[in-house]
């Protein structure tokens, strides 16, 4: 017995027995994306309706692709970095964000200390803090980034920082003292990330599928990391920032990254913080779909707007 999966509808094209239109199901196809990542876009859609919607688009393509052509609605489909090895921007964004809601002010001559702490676990990705350093220096920040040594950062991100921080008035510069990077700061974000050389010889040993370097590199970088306890943020160095917010990307290590008492000072911070990059990630979308979405915005807040 035939099914039908799609029906029209108030001029349009719907998935029979929901509001998603077929538009949509099409876009996403023509992206390139598969049925399976179709059906985890749009949950209420079972993977038999999304392969009857694009069987229907494909047995009546002409039909479809003049109904789309007739709407006159330019569509993309945005594509956002949520997070790779050298950048995380949504994270980032987020907790750029938030810091700026909680420094009316701005960010500008501010300074915030973004450091590694220590974590029992090592394979702990670069990208947050790199992420950081590119970003916060991009608003007049004086952002100091500490780690022992054996936790370089890539020098791509390092230069974009030193060369965002000249242009917009702030500074940037690495230090080996995680006191000195917390003495005065207005923001904190101690953090543990991976031992570079150690990351980039895991990356190897995965790839030829090498259980025993695999397990002798894990081995090596636990007991690095061990070498650096008390890369924590407590109360004592919390005493020597000017009352600074702390920022986490969560989850946090507490006992190691965090002591047990600063998480639970900044416990409803740092969940408002997360909470910002469901927002971030909205206003990427959103910016990305819409022409001149930031000109628009504002047009609406102005005086003479109707």
């Amino acid at each position: 017995m035939s099914q039908d999966y799609v029906e029209t509808r108030d001029g349009g094209y719907y998935v029979v027995g929901s509001r998603v239109s077929l538009d949509s199901i099409v876009y996403a196809f023509l992206a390139g994306q598969s049925a399976e990542a179709i059906g985890q876009a749009f949950t209420v859609l079972t993977l038999e309706q999304v392969y009857g919607a694009v069987a229907y688009y494909l047995a009546h393509r002409q039909e479809i692709d003049e109904y789309l052509a007739a709407q006159g609605e330019r569509r993309t489909v945005p594509v956002v970095n949520l997070q790779c090895d050298v950048d995380h921007p949504t994270q980032a964004l987020a907790d750029l964000v938030w810091a700026q809601e909680c420094q009316p002010g701005g960010l500008a001559g501010k300074k915030v200390a973004v450091t590694w702490a220590y974590s029992p676990s090592y394979a702990k990705p670069l990208s947050v803090p790199q992420g950081l350093v590119t970003l916060l220096t991009r608003f007049g920040a004086h952002v100091t980034l500490a780690q022992p040594e054996g936790y370089r950062l890539m020098d791509e991100p390092m230069a974009a920082a030193a060369a965002n921080a000249q242009a917009s008035g702030g500074s940037f510069r690495t230090l080996a003292s995680m006191d000195e990077a917390f003495a005065g700061a207005h923001a904190v974000y101690p953090k543990s990330w991976g031992p570079w050389d150690l990351m980039q010889e895991r990356v190897a040993a995965n790839r030829k599928g090498d259980k025993a370097a695999m397990a002798d590199i894990e081995k090596r970088a636990l007991e690095r990391n061990a070498r650096h306890r008390d890369w924590i943020c407590d109360e004592r160095r919390m005493g020597l920032t000017k009352d600074a917010l702390y920022l986490h990307c969560l989850p946090a290590d507490i006992g190691a990254e965090v002591s047990p008492g600063v998480m639970e000072r900044f416990r409803v911070d740092v969940a408002r913080e997360a909470n910002k990059k469901v927002y971030v990630i909205m206003a990427l979308l959103a910016a990305a779909k819409v022409p001149d979405l930031a000109v628009r915005l504002e047009a609406l807040d102005s005086p003479e707007s109707p």
